[in-house]
């Protein structure tokens, strides 16, 4: 074994130090075949959909019960294409299978997973660990815990800034000890397993070792394929100087992706990225501009969160060289800094209340009618960002192309732009909000004094005290926070705050009283 990765890595030295010449040639290949598979997508997409359609119309027929197997045929089929549809039948299958049974506890192993796409880490692990491992039979262990350490990896990897990173790495690594355990010896998939150790360790030259040797195994159009490839992009994170290396194999592992219609993961994100690096902007903001629109429409709120902040970065510099010296570019730039902010609160809003509210997350096991209802509602947050940054986009260039800058820079000084976008915000919050707590105002007026009570000032509108309650029950008590999403000064959320907690029955507890609404 040892010999064997010893002539590894020496078959990969030669192999970088022989072609490292190459290598803009070869990304320049490898890119080009991205595109033509870009340009094949929307095809892709709808023969996908198409299939989706047809399996649900031929298998939930009206006035007849599908069974279990029915609903985790679709499930199935909505993996990686949309999660909120996918964790839906899994749910529905899931309640139809006796509690203690293996199909029970695969298709609670496959609800945890689609949990963990959405950034709800904490609902993901509470479903691993509400059963016994030593019930599941060879085929569920094995399931459970390839899923299991990939959940742990994902959270390691989305949650950079967690103050338990090294304990999670432990975890991750001890569930692929778990794994390699339910593997054949010197089995391909051992061997990957190996890999994805080295990497979580950092031994990345290890790592390269042991996936180029996996890789040559997997056809190009798989999704096999896709995973290895992006592993091997990984291994040249953080490194300046191998940023043709890490383009080039995320080239790779974003066509095999784009081919497979598989929507929920970020190699042509991190592509865009690395790019923009190396200089290509428009290829740059192209495949940051796909890869948000393909993960939006999936609901992958955890590489939606992840990549977004890229995309609004590259959008920024695309125009940067034009108008460093130009002070209607400088005014655009802070207005896509404002954007920034704006979007990574409302996405990551979603993964710190899953990690660090575990009242909420019961509240939320218990029906799951309320979870799709709220997802629903975050994802149209999301989108309404999303939307309105690819419209202000197109604005700030149709101006630039034209030599409008002036007309430009009196848009956005006027602040029309910004308050027009806050106001689409607004009805989208609003509903969101009433949706998710359809007694929000009785629910606040029985905690004020009978004679101060509050109204809607119009049908399905909050008024500014009642969003800036909405966003304390959401956990979001910080009024720079609250006054950055309201675009209010902080002098004027304190006031507002003071005055309700002044028209409260419990003034001392209110604050906390608003918490507790259902």
């Amino acid at each position: 074994m040892r010999i064997k990765y010893l002539f590894i890595l020496f078959v990969l030295g030669c192999s970088f130090s022989s072609r490292a010449s190459s290598l803009p040639q070869m990304l320049s290949t490898a890119l080009d075949s991205l595109d033509a598979a870009i340009d094949r997508y929307p095809d892709l997409y709808n023969q996908r959909h198409l299939h989706i359609d047809s399996l649900v119309i031929v298998t939930i027929k009206p006035g007849q019960r599908p069974d279990a197997s029915d609903y985790l045929s679709i499930a199935r089929a909505y993996d990686g294409f949309n999660v909120d549809s996918a964790a839906h039948y899994y749910y529905a299958a899931f309640q139809l299978f006796t509690p203690g049974t293996q199909e029970y506890f695969s298709t609670t192993i496959d609800m945890a997973y689609q949990y963990a796409k959405m950034c709800r880490f904490s609902d993901a692990k509470f479903l691993l660990n509400s059963f016994d491992v030593s019930l599941l039979s060879a085929e569920n262990r094995l399931k459970y815990y390839g899923i299991a350490s990939r959940i742990c990896i994902d959270d390691l990897n989305f949650s950079r800034a967690v103050l338990n990173r090294a304990q999670l790495m432990n975890h991750a690594i001890e569930l692929l000890d778990s794994l390699n355990n339910c593997l054949s010896d010197n089995s391909m998939a051992r061997w990957l397993v190996e890999s994805r150790k080295s990497a979580i360790r950092g031994d990345n030259i290890r790592a390269m070792g042991e996936l180029n040797e996996a890789i040559a195994s997997f056809p190009p159009d798989s999704p096999t394929y896709a995973m290895l490839t992006a592993m091997l992009a990984d291994c040249y994170d953080n490194r300046p100087d191998k940023l043709y290396e890490r383009a080039y194999y995320l080239a790779l592992s974003a066509r095999a992706d784009i081919l497979n219609v598989n929507c929920d993961v970020a190699s042509l994100a991190n592509l865009g990225e690395t790019l923009m690096d190396l200089g290509d902007k428009d290829r740059a903001f192209r495949y940051l501009e796909l890869s948000s629109r393909i993960m939006r429409d999936s609901g992958s709120l955890m590489f939606l969160a992840a990549t977004s902040p890229r995309f609004i970065e590259v959008a920024g510099k695309v125009h940067e060289a034009d108008l460093s010296t130009n002070r209607a570019g400088i005014i655009v730039i802070v207005a896509l800094t404002l954007m920034i902010i704006l979007l990574a609160a409302v996405v990551l809003n979603s993964k710190i209340r899953s990690a660090h509210d575990e009242h909420t997350a019961r509240q939320l096991r218990d029906s799951v009618a309320n979870r799709e209802l709220y997802i629903t509602q975050l994802l149209k947050l999301c989108s309404s960002y999303v939307d309105g940054f690819e419209e202000l986009t197109r604005f700030v260039t149709r101006k630039l192309k034209a030599n409008q800058a002036a007309d430009l820079l009196s848009n956005i000084e006027s602040g029309r732009m910004l308050t027009e976008f806050s106001e689409k915000f607004f009805v989208v919050y609003d509903e969101a909000v009433l949706k998710i707590f359809p007694n929000f105002v009785a629910d606040v007026n029985r905690l004020l004094q009978p004679d101060k009570q509050v109204e809607l000032p119009s049908v399905g509108r909050l008024s500014p005290e009642l969003r800036i309650l909405a966003f304390m029950r959401l956990g979001v008590t910080d009024s720079t926070r609250i006054s950055k999403f309201l675009g209010l000064s902080l002098n004027t959320i304190y006031t507002y705050r003071n005055r309700m907690k002044n028209r409260a029955i419990d003034r001392e507890n209110f604050e906390d009283n608003v918490l507790k609404i259902a």
